[in-house]
């Protein structure tokens, strides 16, 4: 795949607006993909092009770094016929803004200046080492939980990731309250929120929302949702966004092999989509109360745990939830709430009763 054949000024002039309206690489491939799938290749290598350009000049940050790798697998073996540019033109156009935190392209630092990244705080080191470890561990389980076909051993194995996951965020205040008050330290510095997005697949996407909504308000994540976008945007603490992101990739895999298990073992109406969206439904709402008492109960454990240490975590605790709020208000001033439809019977309580199978409140020793 040559550049070259992507490098229509007009196309790369629509990209570049995107960029500066809040989208990013993944973001674009997504949401073009979405209303048409014909032009997703050539959304992602016009999308690998236009950063390139702007890597030649400015410091592209990790994250946009991580996703044009990503979407480059998609652009292989694009075409640029000038149908296609026009049309994906035209789509790029019509992209509504999207809120963000980062900083967009215009704002970035120039190449040349600060090749090297910022050095860290040693606290900041130590707890990015300790995270890091730590989410391995999370990812390793959650993957266990999807693989296996044992009920018991899933229940087992997510009850103890959301555990480390619940540790994780607590030890992230930790290090945050130890580099505060060490003398010669930052002193208290305001708590720092983070934007993150998913990316939801038809079908039964407002189900999935759900999902997504459950588990980040158990975590202390607020979350809006673009319904026509597929896209959901997420702001919370870093350690909290980690959580739910792991946990809400595991808990669809999950939630879809147990839709999928509920239809093989019912009648042609468990397989209906009527059946099957609500049990979706129900399936979110009820892991979301259970995650939530876990949540209220592993903070209070910690809490404590960290009083006895005479950390007192209230305050720090406090802050963040207050900072969280403040950055999701400013951000979306006008939300509008959703309601959900009427939903099948049978479908919601099988959903609920699968929820149930999966209780991660329930802290049961990981089988040897």
């Amino acid at each position: 795949m040559s550049r070259e054949q992507f490098l229509d000024p007009r196309l790369l002039d629509a990209v570049a607006d995107a960029w500066e309206r809040g989208w990013r690489p993944a973001d674009l491939v997504h949401a073009v993909g979405r209303s048409a799938p014909s032009l997703a290749g050539l959304a992602a290598a016009v999308a690998v092009a236009s950063v390139e350009l702007l890597g030649a000049e400015r410091a592209v940050p990790a994250e946009w770094d991580a996703q044009v790798h990503e979407v480059r697998r998609q652009a292989r073996g694009a075409t640029a016929p000038g149908d296609d540019v026009h049309q994906l033109w035209l789509q790029v156009r019509l992209l509504p803004p999207l809120p963000r935190l980062a900083e967009v392209p215009s704002r970035w630092p120039p190449r040349s200046v600060g090749g090297a990244r910022e050095a860290a705080a040693p606290g900041h080191v130590a707890g990015a080492g300790a995270a890091a470890r730590a989410l391995r561990r999370i990812r390793a389980l959650l993957a266990k939980a999807e693989s296996t076909d044992f009920p018991e051993e899933a229940e087992a194995l997510t009850a103890k990731a959301q555990e480390l996951m619940a540790q994780h965020a607590i030890d992230a205040v930790l290090v945050a309250a130890a580099a505060t008050s060490r003398p010669g330290g930052p002193g208290a510095a305001a708590p720092e929120v983070a934007e993150r997005r998913m990316h939801l697949e038809a079908p039964y996407l407002d189900a999935k929302m759900h999902l997504v909504s459950a588990v980040a308000e158990a975590n202390g994540v607020r979350t809006a949702w673009f319904a026509s976008l597929g896209i959901a945007v997420l702001i919370g603490m870093p350690a909290d966004l980690d959580a739910v992101e792991l946990l809400v990739t595991s808990l669809l895999v999950q939630a879809g092999r147990a839709v999928q298990a509920a239809g093989r073992h019912g009648g042609a109406h468990s397989r209906s989509r009527g059946f099957r969206r609500a049990f979706l439904l129900a399936y979110a709402v009820r892991v979301g109360e259970r995650l939530e008492a876990a949540h209220r109960t592993g903070t209070a454990d910690a809490t404590a745990a960290a009083s006895a240490r005479g950390t007192d975590l209230a305050p720090v605790l406090r802050d963040r939830e207050a900072a969280v709020a403040r950055t999701f208000d400013d951000l979306f001033p006008r939300l509008r709430r959703r309601r959900t439809t009427s939903v099948d019977r049978t479908g919601w309580l099988s959903g609920r009763a699968a929820a149930d199978a999966a209780d991660l409140a329930r802290r049961r020793p990981l089988p040897s």
